[in-house]
């Protein structure tokens, strides 16, 4: 077993919601319901590992952890804030696309509909790496606070949350590729919350400013990252 920490790296976490509750109604009223349910989170997860190995170079600097209902992908690449957002919105653009068309092909009932959020931060994390089989435990406060964070995305309805530090993070890898400065308009950034610091019990008492990304400015966003890759 070998064990990497990385002082900077950025996380996001995804929550596909109801689909446990979702697999267990199918499992009793509709085998071929069933197999177009599992055969839509495997092109997921295909996706998941597709953009996280092999769009951001050969050299290893992503590990990725399965959560049940989501993921939990850990990137700490040279720009790693830009990445993860990134290939959260890519996900989001493919999660967006085919929901629709599996909740009609489902019919499941009204109380068990499909969402899903996503919550970004930026901190420290540990990665053990087991040889063989390929496999990456991710530890530390990163995976903590960003699925404490998601959270977030239920109580305050908004898909996509990151915290202040992430923010900072992308606002300084941004300037690293020699992108011009963004303002938070730019990169469709709202500030939740007037009263400052929100504590999302993730152990940090001072809490985490916090800030989601418009729903209506999420494929601008994606076309303004995946051009200055």
């Amino acid at each position: 077993m070998e064990m990497k920490r990385h002082k900077d790296s950025s996380a996001f976490v995804f929550d596909l919601r109801n689909s446990t509750a979702i697999t267990r109604q199918l499992s009793s009223t509709s085998t071929d319901r069933l197999n177009s349910f599992l055969e839509f989170m495997q092109r997921l997860a295909s996706l998941v590992y597709e953009l996280s190995y092999e769009k951001i170079g050969k050299e290893p600097s992503s590990a990725i952890n399965h959560t049940g209902d989501g993921f939990l992908c850990v990137y700490w690449d040279k720009v790693h804030a830009i990445t993860a957002l990134r290939i959260a919105l890519e996900i989001r653009l493919f999660l967006n696309k085919e929901i629709p068309k599996l909740i009609q092909h489902l019919h499941t009932s009204d109380d068990l509909t499909i969402d899903f959020g996503i919550a970004l931060h930026t901190g420290s994390s540990s990665v053990y790496l087991f040889k063989p089989p390929l496999l990456k435990l991710i530890y530390g406060t990163l995976p903590n606070t960003v699925s404490r964070l998601e959270k977030q995305t239920k109580i305050r309805r908004r898909r996509i949350i990151l915290t202040g530090n992430f923010r900072k993070y992308l606002l300084r890898h941004l300037k690293k590729l020699d992108v011009q400065k963004l303002s938070d308009d730019q990169l469709g950034l709202k500030r939740l919350s007037s009263g400052g610091r929100v504590n999302i019990d993730d152990g940090k008492l001072s809490g985490h400013f916090l800030y989601c990304i418009l729903e209506t400015e999420a494929d601008r966003v994606h076309s303004v990252l995946t051009q200055n890759r």
